[in-house]
C-alpha cells in the first residue's frame, strides 16, 4: 500500500507485506510389498521390497506379529525356522500420515525335502525284459524324478515302466523334489538282475505289431483278422474311431435314421453311406458286413440305391433272404444265397469288370453276370428300415491296389546276443501278387553302419544263420492285377543261445 499528501504527492516506495497459507496433508499413504519370497519356500534368509505412494516416506516392518521397527527396502532376515511366517510393512509420510493397513504377506518355509520309497518292483532275479516300479513319497504333492542304469534323471509318475531290457544287472533309482523346492538327495534306488530264457520266437501277427513298424506310402496295414500288411487300396476305411471317414458320407431314408462307428465297425440303420467320390469299372470292392436280414439291407457299388439306378450288390431285398444282384433299369439279374449267412460276419468281394460281374463270399465264387456298365459309382452300404434289424460293416476295400510297396519292421531284440534261426510267415498271393522277404541284423539299437545288409529268405521257414542282438524283417509286395493284392499275415522267427 501507499500513501498521498494533500498536495497529490504519493510514497514512491509503497509498503508491502506477504504471507503462505499451508493446507494440512492428512492423507496416509499407501504401502506395497513388491518381492517377497515364494510359498512355500525352502529360503530361511527372505528378503522384502516394497514402495509408497508418497516419495519421501520412511518405513516401519514387522515379522511374525512383534513390534515394529524402523526399516528400508530391501528388509532381509535370515536363519528363519521352518514353518509359517508373516511379513508387514507400513509407510509414514513426511506430514507424520501412517498407513493404517499394512501391507502383509504370509509364507511358509520349508527346507526338509521329502523322503523317497520304492514300494514295488520286479523279482531279483527276473526272466522279464520288463519291469514297473511303485513308489511315493513323504510329503504330498511331491513330484519325481527318475534314471535307469545311471542315465540322466527325467520326470517320471508312478508306476514307472520299462521295456526291452537286456540280461544283466539293471538299477533303477527315484527322488522326490517336494513344492518348495527340496529334492531328496538320497535317491531310492532298486537293483536287480535280468536272466532272459535264451531260446524261443519273436514275431508280429497284430495290426500293433505291424504300425509299429515303417510303411512306405504304398503300404497299408488293414484289420483283416488280427491285422494284415498289404498294398494300399483306392479307398479304405477300417471304420476306427467315431466317426465317419473322411470322404464318407451318411444320408438318413427316413426320419431318426442314420450311421454310427463305434467298436471297429459301422452300423447303418435307416440311412445309406457311401464314398462321396465315384468310380469306373475294373475294380473290385471287399468287405465283411453282418446282414441281418431286414428288408433291403444292401451293400456295392451303385449311385444312390434308389429305385432302378444301376447297381451291383448283395441285398437282402424284401428280407430274411440274400442275393447277388445286378441291376441296371430294366436289366436285373440276381442269385439266390444261402440263408445261412444271415445273421453272422462273413467277407464279401464283388468284381467289377469290363463286361461281367461276378461275386464271391469267403473266398468262393457264388454269381456271375455278363454286364457292363462304364459309368461311374461309388461304394455304398444301405439298410432302409430304422429299428428293423441294422447292417454292421468291420471294414471295406476298393481296389485297384498301388505297387510295389516296402513294409520294414520294427527292430527285434534278442535280449542279448543269439543265434537268429528259421523266419517263417504265413502270405496269401493271389494271382499276379508277390511277395519277397529279406532280413538284417546288428548290434545297435537303431541300424547304422555296422548293421548286415538286407538278405533275402528265399522261402518260409529257411534260417536267418548269424548272431546277433537285433533282427528286422522287410517285406516287399508287389501286383501285376489290379484288384488283387499281395498278403502278409504274420511273421515269426526262432532264435537259440549262442
Amino acid at each position: 500500500m501507499k500513501a498521498a499528501d494533500a498536495a497529490g504527492n504519493s510514497d514512491a516506495t509503497p509498503a508491502s507485506f506477504s504471507w503462505t497459507i499451508t493446507i494440512p496433508d492428512t492423507t496416509p499413504p499407501d504401502t506395497t510389498i513388491t518381492a517377497s519370497p515364494s510359498n512355500p519356500s525352502n529360503n530361511p534368509n527372505p528378503s522384502f521390497s516394497f514402495t509408497s505412494t508418497e516419495g519421501s516416506s520412511t518405513f516401519e516392518c514387522s515379522l511374525d506379529g512383534a513390534a515394529f521397527v524402523s526399516c528400508v527396502s530391501p528388509q532381509s532376515y535370515t536363519g528363519l525356522a521352518d514353518g509359517s511366517h508373516t511379513f508387514q510393512v507400513k509407510a509414514t509420510d513426511a506430514a507424520g500420515n501412517v498407513d493404517a493397513s499394512p501391507a502383509s504377506t504370509t509364507w511358509t518355509i520349508d527346507t526338509l525335502a521329502p523322503d523317497t520309497t520304492i514300494t514295488s518292483g520286479p523279482s531279483d532275479p527276473s526272466t522279464s525284459g520288463t519291469a514297473s516300479f511303485i513308489f511315493s513319497a513323504t510329503e504330498s504333492g511331491s513330484t519325481f524324478q527318475c534314471t535307469l542304469d545311471g542315465a540322466a534323471f527325467t520326470s517320471c509318475t508312478s508306476p514307472k515302466n520299462y521295456t526291452g531290457l537286456g540280461n544283466g544287472n539293471h538299477t533303477f533309482q527315484v527322488k522326490a523334489a517336494d513344492a518348495a523346492g527340496n529334492s531328496d538327495a538320497t535317491p531310492e534306488s532298486f537293483s536287480w538282475t535280468v536272466n532272459l530264457p535264451v531260446g524261443g520266437s519273436i514275431g508280429d501277427a497284430t495290426a500293433a505289431d505291424f504300425t509299429a513298424g515303417t510303411l512306405d506310402a504304398n503300404i497299408y496295414v488293414s484289420q483283416t483278422a488280427d491285422g494284415e500288411v498289404i498294398l494300399r487300396p483306392t479307398a479304405a476305411s477300417e471304420f476306427e474311431g467315431t466317426a465317419l471317414p473322411a470322404g464318407w458320407f451318411s444320408t438318413a431314408w427316413s426320419a431318426g435314421g442314420g450311421s454310427t462307428v463305434a467298436n471297429g465297425a459301422v452300423t447303418v440303420d435307416g440311412a445309406r453311406s457311401g464314398t462321396n467320390g465315384t468310380y469306373g469299372n475294373n475294380r473290385s470292392l471287399e468287405f465283411v458286413a453282418t446282414f441281418t436280414g431286414a428288408p433291403w439291407q444292401e451293400i456295392g457299388f451303385g449311385t444312390d440305391f434308389s429305385g432302378t439306378t444301376r447297381q451291383m450288390i448283395f441285398t437282402t431285398k424284401e428280407g430274411n433272404a440274400l442275393y447277388a444282384r445286378f441291376l441296371n433299369g430294366s436289366q436285373n439279374n440276381q442269385t439266390l444265397l444261402s440263408s445261412s449267412l444271415i445273421g453272422s460276419p462273413h467277407l464279401y468281394r464283388i468284381e467289377w469288370n469290363a463286361s461281367s460281374i461276378v461275386y464271391f463270399v469267403d473266398g468262393s465264387q457264388v454269381a456271375s453276370f455278363a454286364r457292363t456298365i462304364s459309368s461311374q459309382m461309388r461304394p455304398l452300404i444301405s439298410d432302409y428300415d430304422v429299428g428293423n434289424g441294422v447292417l454292421k460293416v468291420d471294414w471295406m476295400r476298393m481296389s485297384p491296389y498301388v505297387s510295389p510297396g516296402t513294409f520294414q519292421s520294427r527292430i527285434i531284440d534278442g535280449g542279448q546276443s543269439v543265434n537268429w534261426g528259421a523266419l517263417t510267415w504265413t502270405s496269401s498271393l493271389p494271382a499276379g501278387t508277390s511277395l519277397i522277404m529279406s532280413v538284417r541284423t546288428g548290434n545297435t539299437p537303431t541300424p547304422d553302419g555296422t548293421w548286415s545288409s538286407y538278405v533275402t529268405v528265399p522261402t518260409s521257414g529257411d534260417s536267418v544263420g548269424t548272431t546277433a542282438r537285433y533282427l528286422q524283417y522287410r517285406a516287399q509286395l508287389s501286383t501285376t492285377a489290379n484288384k488283387s493284392t499281395s498278403v502278409l499275415k504274420d511273421v515269426t522267427v526262432q532264435y537259440t543261445a549262442p
